[in-house]
Order: structure tokens, then sequence, then C-alpha cells
């Protein structure tokens, strides 16, 4: 088995080591705080980088333990989405048959309130026909109207 060399020191010898790519160590640095060392800082970040094998074998340690904790975050969110997902298609369906219902009783009350202006009509037709005297027959008439009037104070037509 070979030994690791003690300093890592190019960004190929450093993805070489923990197997992936040169872009992915590197957004690894900029992201997750890779521990790579750059001898003369620079503005730009093109200084040669130098890394330690044990600092990258603990901080893939530790970043494994890190993704599995936020994983199993995830497996919760994600069954938290599946339920409030479920639950939605769920008051979706009753929002639909609520939607059916309210369209049977706005049928209902248009059918009914057709009726009842009939009915209103025929009263006030034969109330005009016979011989009851006009005071009476303005207070019948005004009795139908306060009876007929729906729920935005509109007579009924």
């Amino acid at each position: 088995m070979v030994s690791p060399p003690a300093i890592l020191a190019s960004w190929k010898e450093i993805a070489r080591y923990l197997g992936k790519g040169v872009r992915t160590v590197q957004r690894w640095e900029r992201e997750a705080g890779l521990p790579v060392h750059r001898p003369t800082a620079t503005a730009t970040n093109k200084a040669p980088v130098l890394a330690y094998p044990a600092e990258l074998d603990a901080w893939v340690r530790q970043h494994r333990s890190t993704t599995l904790a936020k994983s199993k975050d995830s497996d919760e969110l994600i069954a938290r989405a599946l339920a409030l997902a479920t639950s939605c298609s769920n008051r979706r369906a009753e929002l639909q048959q609520l939607r059916q219902e309210f369209k049977a009783l706005k049928t209902e009350t248009l059918q009914l309130s057709r009726r009842i202006t009939e009915q209103r009509r025929g009263l006030i037709e034969q109330l005009t026909a016979s011989k009851i005297p006009s005071r009476s027959r303005e207070e019948v008439d005004n009795l139908c109207t306060e009876t007929s009037k729906v729920g935005d104070g509109k007579p009924l037509e």
C-alpha cells in the first residue's frame, strides 16, 4: 500500500487524492471550506495551493457526517412536503365538492325565488281583481315586498 504524500502541491493532486475533479475540489474550497493553503495569497486566488492529506481526511469525515445530517433533515422535509401535497390535493377535492354543492343551492335558490315572485304576482292580481279597499291592498303589497327580499335587501323581480 502506497502512503499518501506529506503535502499535496496542486489542484490536480488534491483532486486525485479525493477522487474528484479539479473543479469540484475548487468549488468545495469556495463553498464548503475544503482546507487548502495558499503560501502566497493574491487577490486573484491564482497562487499555488497546498493541502495536507490529514486535514483533507478530517474534512471529508466531518463533511460526510454533516451531509448525512442534512440528508436526514431533507428526508423529513420531503415527508412533510408529501404530506402537505396530499393534504392540498384533498382540500382541492373538497373545494370542488363544495363548488358543486354551491351551484346546486344557487340553482335551487333561483327556482324558489321565481316561485315566490310568481306567487306574489298572482296574489297581487287576485287582490286587484277583488273588491278589497285600496288601503288593505297596499298593506298586502308591502307585506309581499318585504317577505320577498333576499340577502342584498332588494325585492325579487
